[in-house]
Formats: structure tokens, C-alpha cells, sequence
């Protein structure tokens, strides 16, 4: 069963005093869904010169440009439900993209996202992945690595920065954990590409994709620019964790029943319909008994929520209403 938290015009992303991270076992999970909307506007309203840390990017006025250009959907999909998983067999994670169908292969490891290669009407095989984001990624992360494909008979490098952390402030909402990469991309004797990127460290989500290529000869820059305008967030659970019981509407705490299959410590977390982690911790599970938890939940503000229990190797969740 596979249940979608939605992250529609409003988001919010909860801000801790330690500087935003991102690593490998947070990114998107399948059945992810981003749209992002093309912008017009963009060198004047984007600001590349604003780094470092604690930085505050107000993007609210980037406009939805409806052009000849459509917006862009990213799906991200388990790779062996594609038409062309044959043709990448060490890919272990793909995105999907509309309204022109395309893929993307990619290999997510624990240091890195390779891309492995691309179908965009053609099969595009990279003999030498593209390292195209590294873990963890923070503040001062820098990686250059070699690629090659089959589309290229140079090859190049891909160079990338992470710049700056901060808020970002976008027309459809307000992350407070957003990471700033810079990428600098070169094949062979053609004009390098340089783009800015600004990540979820949350979830790796794309908030703004800021990229272009550089024309050296007139020291140039023209980028396209797509931002975030809504997001589903998939996560898959697994049917060896039983969430058995609990009431619902609550008041002042949530009682729980749960049945895990492996034991041992359990993470939960109560997510509000908006995507903010409202409470988290977690509690001692015995293998194939039934527990019994609470969670103080008077603090909530009224409202629909849900709690997820587990891991990535089980878990399961359930929505209530806090009155």
C-alpha cells in the first residue's frame, strides 16, 4: 500500500539551528511527484550572489511564464517499471518526466546519485557515469568528476558546490532548510553550462533549477529557469509492521498498538497535512508481540495529522484528528 502525504501551494519545512544536510537515505522515495512551473522572469528576480549560511532568498515574485516551453513533471520511479530498465541494470532509481515522456537513470549509493544514462526519444548510455550529486551535502561540499556518454565524443567534467543554506521563498510556499549548489558542467570544446540549484535538504526535492549554457565568446549566461510548484511526497510501507489500533479523533494523547515482525528501537513521527514533522521519537519494539505506546499530542494544534511508524524496512502509518 503506498500513501501520499500532498505538499500543494503551502510548504513549510521545519528549521533546526544546525546548518540543512541532505544525505542519500532521505531523497525522494518512488512515487514521488514534482511539478515545477517555468519562469520568465528569472535574472531579475534570482539572485545568484546571496551564499553562505543563514541566507535568505526571496524568489516570491518568479511568474509562471506559458510559453512554448511546457512545465516540467518529475516522477520518480523504480527503474525495473520502465520500458528501457534493460538497458541500465545498475540503475536502483529513475525519474520520469512529462509532458515529454522522457527517463533518467540514475545509481543512488550512500556518497553519491550517478546518472547512468537517459531515454529522450534515443537511448543516451554514459560509459563513464556523471556524478551529479554527492552525500552528505552541506555547506562547503564540492565534488569534480569525469562523464562520457554515448551522445558525446569528448566527454567533459561536472563540477558542483554547495554555496550557501537558508530559507527560500517561492510563490508556492517557504522552505526554511533549502541547500544551494553551484555546477559547472563542460564538454569538450562547446560552451560549458553553469546553473544554480536550490535542494530540500528535507527530501532532496528540486526547489529551483536555475541552468543554462555560459557563452564564452560574449561572456553570457541564459539560463532556463523552472521552480517548485507542487509536490507528492510517496513513501512505501511494509505490510510486516501492523499499526493494530488506536482512537481517533484525540485530545491529549494518542494511545497505539503496534505489531512489528523484527523488533527492536522504532522510529515514529506525526506529520501535518502541510509536510511539517509536528512530534518525532521512538520506542522499544518486541519482535512479533504487541506493543502498546502513547504519544502526548495536546500541544498539536486542531486538525488532520498523520503518524508514521518504522523503518525502511517496515513501517506503515494511519491519519487522525487531533480536536
Amino acid at each position: 500500500m503506498r500513501y501520499f502525504k500532498s505538499i500543494a501551494l503551502s510548504l513549510l519545512s521545519t528549521s533546526l539551528s544546525a546548518q540543512p544536510v541532505l544525505n542519500s537515505d532521505e531523497m525522494l522515495p518512488f512515487g514521488s511527484e514534482m511539478t515545477l512551473w517555468n519562469s520568465g522572469n528569472s535574472i531579475v528576480v534570482i539572485d545568484t550572489a546571496i551564499q553562505g549560511a543563514n541566507a535568505v532568498w526571496d524568489f516570491s515574485a518568479l511568474d509562471h511564464w506559458e510559453s512554448d516551453r511546457p512545465d516540467l513533471h518529475l516522477n520518480v520511479v523504480n527503474p525495473s517499471t520502465t520500458p528501457y530498465a534493460s538497458s541500465f541494470p545498475g540503475s536502483n532509481y529513475a525519474w520520469m518526466e512529462t509532458p515529454y515522456t522522457a527517463y533518467r537513470y540514475f545509481n543512488l549509493g550512500n556518497s553519491s546519485l550517478k546518472r547512468l544514462g537517459s531515454y529522450t526519444g534515443a537511448l543516451n548510455t554514459y560509459s563513464n557515469p556523471q556524478v551529479e550529486m554527492v552525500y552528505p551535502l552541506q555547506l562547503g561540499t564540492t565534488s569534480t568528476d569525469a562523464w562520457d556518454n554515448t551522445f558525446s565524443t569528448t566527454g567533459g567534467t561536472y563540477s558542483l558546490s554547495c554555496v550557501g543554506t537558508g530559507t527560500l521563498i517561492l510563490p508556492s510556499g517557504t522552505w526554511q532548510d533549502a541547500l544551494m549548489v553551484r555546477v559547472w558542467v563542460t564538454e569538450g570544446a562547446n560552451d560549458p553550462y553553469l546553473g544554480f540549484f536550490w535542494y530540500s535538504s528535507t527530501d532532496g526535492a528540486i526547489l529551483v533549477q536555475h541552468l543554462g549554457q555560459y557563452l564564452a565568446e560574449w561572456n553570457e549566461w541564459y539560463p532556463d529557469t523552472y521552480h517548485l510548484h507542487s509536490l507528492n511526497v510517496g513513501v512505501e510501507e511494509h505490510p510486516s509492521m501492523e499499526l493494530m489500533s488506536m482512537q481517533n479523533p484525540v485530545t491529549d494523547v494518542l494511545r497505539v498498538q503496534t505489531r512489528s515482525l523484527l523488533g527492536g528501537q522504532q522510529p515514529w513521527r506525526v506529520v501535518g497535512l502541510t509536510g511539517q514533522v509536528a512530534a518525532s521519537g521512538s520506542f522499544s519494539s518486541s519482535a512479533s508481540q504487541t506493543d502498546h505506546w502513547t504519544i502526548p499530542v495536546q500541544e498539536l494544534a486542531p486538525g488532520m495529522y498523520v503518524l508514521w511508524v518504522g523503518d525502511a524496512q517496515e513501517a506503515t502509518s494511519l491519519r487522525f484528528v487531533k480536536q
